[in-house]
């Protein structure tokens, strides 16, 4: 069961709470409970598994809080839910000061709420003045930084008016028309959890400050000083049982400017040699513009990992090589140029954006993959420009470089059309970094006389052919 405490403003121009409100808010959740979460400026949520031994059943854990609220000068509703979400939104949108939900019957009792509480729930994510760690309002934020955009005008469009009508439509359907966003909001409106639980550690600040006798501007002094100021703050770190989820740097320039550079990593690190590696490499390709007088190195800690070997299975590299070796990679290809390769909700063929390299979801299906007949398409990045004479419409000879020479086509199997983003401008397409505004391609399979399988296309745009790729 979960508890959700939402502040009323009482003044009806303040749109959202001041400095002492927000730290108010915060000390009340952790007064009540130690397991607690910061969900934007105006509500937090508390976990109140714990507190039945101490206060009674769920509803005089409700009153409790709001006395204590009340003691504390904050005027606010709260809500009682056995998942997160639908406290906070019973919270945000209710009528009632103290709301009570039982368990499996979120879905009735948020059905009435309007659709604006669920846009304007998610779309308040401005911590700047909370306690809050950066490693949790980060993954936040990835998660609903779709709110109050398109999905909700397409909401609109389509006459939904309360979470109700959102949950009433077809789960499928909703899908094809919006991908992952429009589950993802469904699945807010029928109140279940979407992001894990990140309890708000104590309020500890990890912090180095050291002072140069003289300006420095290379690298192997500013290394060796790194490495002793993430040497003393490993130490504290240790000593809380937290990693480093988020590492900052402010380099003082004799310029009276600040160089500040901020690493985001993908899993909470504690190795100072790791890390001082990833922020060397990291100032070395964005490099401070003259001499620093002062480095100030400070943390944004997150629970440190517990790793379980697996004797069964291979073990995958550990976070602090996978770090250390995509840094380098970055800093060889520039920013955007290295992951793993995803596919997009697109019919345009090759299309794929990159993700953050994670082999810990790399999951290979071998019993489904040894009964399904497999056939690898290996696509040529830029497509090769090919001479294809036709017969009837259909290729019955090629000539292309990169190997495949001039050969006859023995057999053929096509053609398929495709086309798309016709609907868009040149200045969105830009937008959306698409390399083309539109396209239209006739797809053809052919099995050359050499005994080579490739797919070509002629561009209908272009009028002229293309090797996109050969099959395994």
């Amino acid at each position: 069961m979960f508890v959700g405490v939402h502040i009323l403003l009482s003044n009806g121009k303040q749109r959202l709470p001041n400095t002492k409100q927000c730290n108010d808010l915060v000390e009340l959740a952790r007064a009540c409970s130690p397991h607690f979460t910061i969900f934007n400026q105006t509500t937090v949520v508390l976990d109140a598994n714990g507190l039945r031994g101490l206060w009674g059943d769920f509803r005089a854990v409700g009153n409790t809080v709001r006395r204590m609220a009340i003691q504390r000068g904050i005027h606010c509703r709260v809500a009682l839910a056995t998942t997160r979400t639908a406290s906070v939104l019973l919270a945000y949108g209710g009528s009632k000061t103290l709301t009570v939900t039982n368990s499996g019957r979120e879905k009735e009792a948020l059905a009435l709420l309007p659709l604006t509480v669920l846009e304007s729930v998610f779309s308040e994510t401005n911590t700047s003045e909370l306690t809050e760690p950066s490693f949790y309002s980060s993954r936040k934020r990835e998660v609903f930084q779709h709110a109050g955009s398109e999905v909700f005008r397409a909401f609109r469009r389509w006459g939904l008016s309360t979470l109700g009508d959102l949950t009433a439509l077809p789960c499928d359907e909703l899908f094809s028309r919006l991908g992952v966003d429009g589950e993802t909001w469904q699945r807010c409106a029928r109140g279940e959890d979407v992001w894990p639980l990140m309890s708000v550690p104590d309020d500890l600040q990890f912090e180095e400050i050291h002072d140069f006798e003289w300006p420095i501007e290379g690298f192997e002094p500013l290394a060796f000083v790194i490495g002793q100021v993430l040497e003393r703050l490993m130490k504290k770190l240790a000593l809380c049982n937290v990693a480093v989820a988020a590492l900052t740097v402010q380099c003082w320039l004799v310029t009276r400017v600040y160089h500040t550079r901020t690493l985001q990593l993908p899993t909470p690190i504690r190795d100072p040699q790791v890390l001082q590696t990833l922020l060397l490499l990291d100032l070395e390709t964005h490099p401070p513009s003259a001499g620093i007088d002062r480095i100030i190195v400070s943390v944004n800690p997150g629970p440190a990992r517990v790793v379980q070997f697996s004797l069964l299975r291979r073990a995958f590299p550990s976070p602090e090589q996978l770090s250390t070796l995509l840094a380098r990679l970055t800093t060889l290809m520039g920013k955007g140029k290295c992951g793993a390769p995803i596919l997009v909700d697109s019919h345009r063929p090759g299309a794929f954006d990159m993700q953050t390299f994670n082999p810990n979801n790399a999951r290979i299906q071998s019993s489904v993959a040894m009964k399904l007949p497999l056939v690898g398409l290996r696509r040529f990045r830029c497509p090769v420009a090919a001479r294809v004479m036709t017969d009837c419409g259909r290729p019955v000879q090629i000539a292309a470089g990169d190997g495949i020479g001039n050969q006859s086509i023995v057999e053929c199997a096509g053609p398929w059309r495709s086309s798309g983003h016709w609907w868009m401008s040149r200045e969105s397409a830009s937008k959306h970094q698409l390399v083309d505004s539109f396209w239209s391609y006739d797809e053809w399979d052919v099995a050359l006389s050499s005994g080579g399988v490739y797919r070509i296309y002629r561009d209908r745009a272009l009028k002229a052919w293309f090797v996109s790729g050969i099959m395994d």
